[in-house]
């Protein structure tokens, strides 16, 4: 996911994010000055790998330890979502500080190097597991074109590709906001606040209404509409965070999110959940996105950015297209336990050997008038 992700040189194993003072009062709104046009740039955040790890971990847990982690799963997309928004917002808005303009080709071209290799691969998989199997073969079409919510909302059995519904909202989000950023941000920072907080009250409303309504849980949970809230939400911490850091509230907001995100996925399951576990998703990007700048980082900090944690974050991408349709084809064979190990196992595998063989030789490849950003890992 989209998550989903950051960049990073190929020859470094980090997380270079690709361009992928009160006491008590209330956080100043955003302000085109020239200053904080100089003071704040996001860099490496190596915590936010560690962050994407635990996350893929999650969602590993809830499509295979059903139901007993019936809510992980939740926990998991909803923190990808927060952390697109948030990264890929942070990108535009420093692209469009460095240069007053933000170059929506190069950023298309971008996304699809990044993306497309592993996609590609895994849908010529599942292709075949489709056609052997006597499927159809609509949920491939559907997860190329990145309208797999769609499909799913529409009724279509996705069969391996249940999954790939969130993949698909994220490329919407990629597709339809920069070019909103690029027309209204020339116009002043806030237009664009009150654009994402106007969308942030019509997606939470809209899904209340649904939900009372007793609409399909399919349209609650899979529409771009529905959906939005942690997304608009991650991209509103992009604008806030260089303020929020010197806040003293801030900080304490973001650790009493750490607390509350340890404890979701094992809650109860909801719609109802969504808007708190974005909320929380969030007050933990900003820690880790904090923290991680800190000259004397916390023990927790430095633990999110070493180690195997990390390690699985950087390619949580590539899990992540993988682990569902290994999770579907061992829960019929295996213990839900040996299940869950046996998918992080052989996701984290596979998408290993996609990162190293095939996605990073394209993205080293250099693109004549494309400036080089580094490479995203992870959804």
């Amino acid at each position: 996911m989209s998550g989903l992700a950051s960049g990073v040189n190929p020859g470094r194993k980090g997380c270079y994010v690709e361009p992928s003072g009160g006491t008590g009062a209330t956080p100043p709104v955003p302000e085109e000055s020239a200053q904080d046009l100089q003071t704040y740039r996001l860099g490496r955040r190596p915590a936010l790998d560690g962050l994407r790890g635990l996350a893929v971990t999650a969602v590993i847990a809830g499509h295979s330890l059903l139901p007993l982690c019936a809510n992980a799963g939740t926990v998991g997309v909803t923190f990808f979502f927060v952390l697109s928004g948030f990264l890929i917002t942070r990108l535009l808005l420093e692209e469009q500080e460095d240069h007053r303009r933000i170059d929506i080709r190069a950023f298309y071209v971008r996304r699809a190097r990044r993306l497309a290799p592993a996609l590609l691969i895994f849908l010529l998989f599942t292709s075949a597991a489709h056609k052997v199997a006597g499927d159809s073969l609509w949920p491939v079409v559907a997860s190329f074109a990145y309208v797999a919510n769609f499909a799913a909302i529409s009724g279509l059995p996705m069969h391996l590709l249940q999954h790939m519904w969130s993949l698909s909202m994220e490329e919407q989000f990629y597709l339809l906001w920069p070019m909103l950023m690029a027309v209204l941000l020339p116009r002043g920072r806030r237009r664009l606040l009150l654009v994402l907080c106007l969308g942030l009250i019509l997606c939470v409303g809209l899904r209340a209404w649904l939900t009372l309504s007793g609409a399909p849980s399919s349209r609650v949970m899979f529409g771009p509409d529905t959906r939005a809230d942690a997304l608009i939400i991650g991209a509103m911490l992009a604008f806030f965070l260089p303020h929020l850091t010197d806040w003293p509230l801030g900080r304490i907001a973001s650790y009493a999110a750490c607390v509350l995100a340890l404890s979701l996925p094992l809650g109860p399951q909801g719609s109802w959940t969504l808007l708190p576990v974005a909320l929380a998703s969030a007050g933990v990007v900003g820690w880790a996105a904090t923290v991680s700048a800190s000259r004397r980082p916390s023990r927790a900090a430095t633990a999110l950015a070493r180690g195997p944690i990390a390690a699985l974050g950087r390619i949580s991408y590539g899990v992540y297209l993988w682990h569902f349709p290994i999770a579907i084809i061992l829960a019929a064979r295996v213990p839900h336990v040996l299940g869950a190990i046996l998918t992080l196992c052989l996701s984290t595998a596979l998408a290993a050997a996609s990162w190293r063989y095939v996605e990073v030789p394209i993205l080293r490849r250099p693109v004549r008038g494309l400036a080089t950003r580094g490479m995203r890992q992870g959804p």
